[in-house]
């Protein structure tokens, strides 16, 4: 087991690169005009050493890498557990999860889920908030929303405010705008569905008011350590469940292939089928063969998150929340994982205990555990490369398969875990592609030796030899293949937990009550504060006509008021302050008080429900506008977006013609060349209409040479850029680049109170020093009158960082910063943003709307080689057996078609596993429709394939000319997107 950090003087075994030595500047690898990694992290993305079935070693060299004083304190830490369901929701309080986060029945990544009604949202909330500690909730509202739904998405947000849930886990910047503009009091979530993989991402999102994110699963140790200590924002990482293949956020497989799109929750799981293969490479550089057949397998099948013991690494580098995936698995699953990681963080597990409850896990459900690239981002052997789907827990190997005189097959083997009837069980047979499973309707203990009885039971304890009845029309199983259990009734009885009564929990509004008795009259006020907790928001006044008498005993009769307004359990109402006034010693019966109590309480509800209406319908006709007209756009603006800007070598002076803009990912090429190039082209075109693109990923040891790139194009007066991640608003600022600023403290990861923490919701430390680039946020544009305008935010201003502080940068966003709505688009105008690119995977509905309201502004994508999977994962080691290591690997390209026949590309970048489509998206031939839609601008993207200059310049041709590109397919454009 590696060595991790538990206090100051401990050491972490962490997979890094031999010691970084000094440049010839006098600065280390690591440090980039101030911003310093705090722990060493990895300059490239190539693994040098052999895996899986090319070495006996499976990762990277370890070295030791001290801790110091302050990281290697291990703070309180948040357990998220996931609920599909009411009933999950009850597992996951029960065995001990801090929080829960759910889905409504819409507007969740995770569709397929039971998910939850508003109803059942307000009855988990309040059953969690009354328990002890208090848990929190939060809700998943973590899909892309279409126009359509706006008016829904309003209704449901409204409905969450009002219940008082702790947290929504957002990914549309549209519902940013909503929640900040008009729901301020909301705490905001990060979802790992918006790719923030970098302390670049994670700072931006702090600037935005974000108290958390949700990181990429995709992260190194070294990387969450990084991101945690230096962005000011919370961090939570998963630590066991499901792995995607692709970069959460990132996947249009399902989307592009099928109208199903992973970024509306409606994954078609595209990445769990198997694939035929065409032109992998068989041999290796040295010219010796691959050792496994790489032309069928499932290469994008991923084995299951499991870090139980990385949680005390983790811990120590300040992470905030570790979650568990399984939305759509089963309350046993939730109950099983977090009583397990439960006592592992609260350090109640014993070393004897630990193998049965990971057990009692993985007879749930469970894919073979992989760390993924927790320790090294090097490591290959993340997939699960021959068999699909749920395992079980290992039981046993095949001994043998008894034949009995009735035509009846039995499995022998010795079990290392009780079993009894009912149980279920899976044996491995690679050849069928997903295990072999069947119940155990009957069991046998088997009396070993030559003249050895059987002998019928319901239960067989851990050790025995047993044999199990075999289903009749059974696969061949060969002896040796492991045996696992892939249900337990025992587990079941282990885990059961009780659950509330329906209908008994609901969250309450705290009231204050001023009762005033007179001879005359009984008259209450009841006032409703808003959830901040500020002035009263409704007031309602009831009276009831006396006379009434005299009392007898004042002290009794104003007790006697207090107890009559307490009896509030049938409403949505709690008592938090009640003052009683008798200036006439008069008394009232119980009855008239319960009465008047019952009259306050129902038109307090009343305004309430009235309220919250009142407010929906006005925000639905404020940001719901009917659609605009569309008008016929007369002539087109052309666009090109390249990665190599060699690609335009082959274009003739009419190819420019009528191009407004080209837009050149400067990520690929080497500066030197790039420099070169586009002078060139500059000189040709002028440098307004060439615009430099920031990648979609950069990942740690990808910064230094994009940063690097960035300063000298803006040093070179270079002001029109694209960003492709929220990360773009922090490099193209150069926040924290100045060595002489302190940027954030090591922790600053504020914890609500009831987790120990302060619960300040400032992002920045008192001793910040904002200089230099912290005017790119030179005031908050979401902390209007209902703001509360937490951290420096975005702004439309860009300050250039070398030579003229004067200059302004012209901004416009990629795809991947998804513009579905009308709300998003106006969070990124608020952001600085002149134009936007719709995203490829939209369909001609909802793209009419926002063409006919944002014009020119808006961008759509007519040719482009959409990336299906974008993946740290190598496709090729994952079918060959391993990853035979960079400098004996050949694999560049290879053809795929899956079982349902999706034909795609798989292609190497670094060692990064780019899929797409074998047809390009394209829109080339429906140019008339788009012209009658009223879009404007146009864009080819030739990107990720390494296409000839020619090839380029004639698809141009036939694009701009309307006519069909060979291979060229609409996507969604008809359709819509689901």
């Amino acid at each position: 087991m590696n060595e991790l950090s538990t206090g100051a003087d401990s050491k972490l075994a962490l997979p890094l690169l031999p010691q970084e030595t000094e440049h010839e500047d006098g600065q280390s690898s690591s440090s980039w005009h101030g911003w310093r990694a705090l722990s060493p992290l990895p300059d490239a993305p190539e693994p040098l050493q052999p895996q899986g079935a090319y070495s006996d070693a499976v990762s990277e060299p370890r070295i030791q890498v001290a801790v110091s004083a302050t990281e290697g304190v291990q703070g309180p830490v948040e357990l998220l557990a996931p609920a599909g369901g009411p009933d999950a929701a009850c597992a996951a309080l029960h065995f001990g999860a801090d929080a829960i986060y759910l889905g409504l029945k819409k507007f969740s990544a995770r569709a397929e889920a039971e998910n939850f009604t508003i109803e059942e949202v307000d009855e988990i909330t309040a059953y969690a908030h009354s328990l002890q500690p208090r848990r929190r909730v939060f809700v998943t509202i973590n899909t892309l929303v279409r126009q359509d739904e706006l008016a829904e998405l309003i209704e449901a947000v409204a409905a969450l405010a009002s219940i008082g849930v702790d947290a929504l886990i957002i990914q549309d910047l549209g519902v940013y705008h909503l929640v900040r503009t008009h729901f301020p009091e909301m705490e905001l979530h990060a979802s790992t569905q918006l790719s923030v993989h970098n302390r670049a991402g994670a700072n931006a999102l702090a600037r935005l008011g974000f108290r958390r994110v949700v990181l990429a699963r995709e992260l190194t140790l070294e990387e969450v350590r990084d991101i945690t200590a230096a962005s000011g924002i919370e961090t939570e990482v998963f630590i066991h469940g499901a792995l995607c293949y692709s970069y959460s956020g990132l996947c249009l497989f399902s989307a592009q292939t099928l109208g199903r799109s992973g970024n509306r929750g409606k994954c078609a799981y595209s990445c769990r089928d198997s694939f035929e293969v065409s032109n992998a490479p068989l041999t290796l550089r040295d010219g010796t063969p691959v050792r496994r057949d790489p032309h069928q397998g499932f290469p994008f099948s991923m084995k299951d998150l499991a870090l139980p013991d990385h949680v005390p690494a983790l811990r120590a580098a300040g992470v905030s929340c570790f979650k568990v995936e399984g939305r759509k698995k089963s309350p046993l699953y939730v109950a099983t994982t977090t009583s397990y990681y439960r006592k592992l963080i609260d350090g109640n597990l014993t070393p004897d205990e630990r193998p049965s409850l990971e057990a009692d896990m993985q007879s749930v459900f469970s894919r073979p555990w992989t760390n993924l690239f927790v320790e090294s981002h090097k490591d290959k052997e993340v997939a699960d490369r021959d068999t699909v789907g749920h395992r079980g827990t290992p039981v046993g190997k095949v001994e043998a398969i008894v034949h009995t005189g009735a035509s009846e097959s039995r499995l022998r083997f010795h079990t290392h875990r009780e079993l009894e009837r009912h149980d279920g069980l899976q044996i491995d047979l690679p050849v069928q592609g997903k295990p072999f499973g069947f119940a155990v309707d009957h069991l046998w203990t088997v009396t070993p030796g030559r003249y050895g009885t059987s002998r019928e039971v319901f239960k067989a304890p851990a050790g025995a030899l047993v044999e199990v009845g075999l289903p009749v029309e059974h696969p061949e199983i060969p002896v040796g293949a492991p045996v696992y259990c892939s249900s337990s009734q025992a587990v079941k009885q282990k885990y059961r937990h009780a659950s509330p009564k329906p209908g008994l929990h609901r969250t309450r509004k705290p009231i204050t009550v001023e009762v005033r008795l007179t001879c005359a009259e009984l008259s209450a006020v009841g006032r409703v504060a808003d959830s901040a907790g500020h002035l009263p928001i409704l007031e309602i006044r009831r009276t009831l006509a006396g006379p009434f008498t005299p009392a007898r005993d004042q002290q009794a009769m104003q007790a006697a008021a207090r107890s009559a307004f307490e009896k509030l359990g049938d409403t949505s109402l709690t008592l938090e302050s009640f003052a009683f006034h008798n200036p006439e010693n008069c008394f009232v019966p119980v009855s008239r008080l319960n009465q008047l109590r019952r009259d306050l309480a129902t038109g307090l509800e009343q305004a309430l429900r009235q309220e919250l209406s009142e407010r929906v319908t006005r925000l639905q006709s404020e940001l719901c506008p009917p659609a605009l007209p569309t008008a016929e756009t007369k002539s087109f603006r052309w666009s090109i977006k390249i990665d190599r800007i060699g690609f335009l070598d082959a274009f003739e002076p009419a190819d420019f013609q009528d191009l407004e803009e080209v837009v050149v990912d400067i990520a690929r090429d080497n500066l030197t060349v790039l420099i070169d190039k586009l002078d060139y082209r500059a000189g040709q075109l002028g440098r307004e209409r060439i615009r430099l693109a920031l990648p979609a990923l950069t990942r740690y040891w990808e910064e230094k040479s994009l940063r690097h790139k960035i300063d000298h194009l803006r040093g070179a007066g270079w002001t029109k850029w694209e960003a492709a991640n929220l990360s773009a608003w922090s490099y193209l600022s150069g926040a924290g680049q100045s060595s002489g600023a302190v940027v954030n403290p090591p922790h600053p990861r504020p914890l609500s109170p009831e987790y120990g923490g302060e619960g300040s919701r400032t992002v920045f430390a008192r001793n910040q020093v904002l200089t230099g680039e912290e005017l790119l946020f030179p005031s908050p544009p979401y902390s209007g009158e209902r703001g509360r305008g937490e951290g420096a935010l975005l702004k439309e201003a860009f300050t250039h960082p070398v030579q003229n502080p004067s200059a302004t940068l012209d901004l416009s966003t990629d795809w991947s910063i998804y513009v579905i709505n009308r709300l998003a688009a106006q969070a990124l105008e608020k952001l600085g943003v002149n134009r936007f690119t719709l995203s490829p995977e939209d369909g001609l509905a909802n793209l009419r709307s926002l063409l006919a309201e944002f014009g020119a502004r808006a961008v759509l994508i007519v040719h482009q080689d959409t990336p299906l999977f974008v993946a740290e994962s190598c496709a090729y080691a994952n079918l060959i057996g391993g990853c035979p290591g960079k400098a004996n690997c050949s694999f560049e390209q290879m053809e795929m078609v899956s079982s349902h026949g999706e034909k795609v590309t798989a292609l190497d970048y670094h060692c990064r596993t780019i899929v797409l489509n074998q047809g390009p998206f394209c829109l080339s031939t429906r140019l008339k429709e788009l012209r009658r839609a009223g879009a404007v601008s146009l864009r080819a993207d030739f990107i990720y394939r390494p296409y000839d200059p020619v090839e380029v310049r004639d698809r141009w041709r036939l694009i701009r000319a309307g006519r069909p590109v060979p291979g060229g397919h609409a996507a969604n454009f008809d359709r819509g997107i689901l």
